[in-house]
């Protein structure tokens, strides 16, 4: 039969996917060819129940890179970690013509002055955002497992929940949080009226947008959540 090998490490061996379109794991020592099978390489082999056995490279079949590209083929979870990092870097929220990403969401928010609605009392919600950093922590920590090559399935799984449920979540909590406000005192009836018409004229400026960031974080956690649900399981 005809297979393709998804994964093999020379200590606990490999796994392939028939022509049948199932999986079948094999020891090391079926491997009957030269250099180590890497994925993506075609080999012809026999079954032996629901394992294969006897694996032989199909002649004139190229050996895919055994470098940079096989090191990475079994640690599929670092480059969407790692985009995760660099997502969380990027405006996560806007109001007019401020934005704020994950890391300093709260200094820009507290500082809004007169973008900030009149009647809401946002600092009373506005700490809820620091535990916005479980996200940057969770894509760091998995970053980490992936490069030492002590990842698996449930922590990218679990990684990629994490980013996005987890913004969604503290951002409606802390939304839930924030109290109605009395009008400013300090501010003149002239202010206040001109920040209330703005509200109604350009309310673009006075609402909170979700930015590019909260969306790349959310297509890469997403991803990630498909990278562990999908990519082919390291042998035990």
């Amino acid at each position: 039969m005809i297979g393709t090998i998804l994964s093999f490490d020379p200590a606990h061996g490999g796994l392939l996917r028939g022509e049948d379109g199932r999986r079948y794991p094999f020891p090391a020592d079926a491997w009957q060819g030269g250099k180590p099978p890497v994925p993506g390489m075609q080999v012809d082999f026999e079954r032996d129940g629901d394992a294969a056995c006897d694996l032989y490279p199909l002649a004139g079949e190229a050996a895919p890179a055994t470098g940079a590209s096989a090191w990475l083929a079994l640690r599929p979870g670092l480059p969407p970690a790692l985009l995760m990092l660099v997502a969380c870097f990027l405006p996560f929220l806007t109001l007019g013509p401020f934005s704020a990403n994950m890391f300093n969401i709260v200094g820009v928010a507290s500082s809004l002055g007169n973008y900030a609605p009149v009647n809401l009392d946002m600092q009373s919600g506005l700490w809820l955002f620091h535990f916005l950093y479980v996200v940057p922590a969770a894509a760091l920590a998995l970053l980490v497992l992936e490069w030492v090559g002590r990842s698996g399935r449930w922590l990218r799984i679990g990684a990629g929940l994490v980013g996005l449920f987890a913004p969604v979540a503290i951002a409606l909590g802390a939304r839930a949080l924030f109290t109605p406000a009395a009008p400013n005192p300090h501010l003149s009836l002239g202010t206040r009226v001109l920040r209330r018409v703005g509200e109604y004229v350009a309310p673009d400026l006075f609402v909170p947008h979700v930015g590019p960031g909260w969306i790349a974080l959310g297509l890469l956690s997403l991803a990630l959540v498909l990278v562990g649900i999908f990519w082919p399981a390291r042998p035990a």
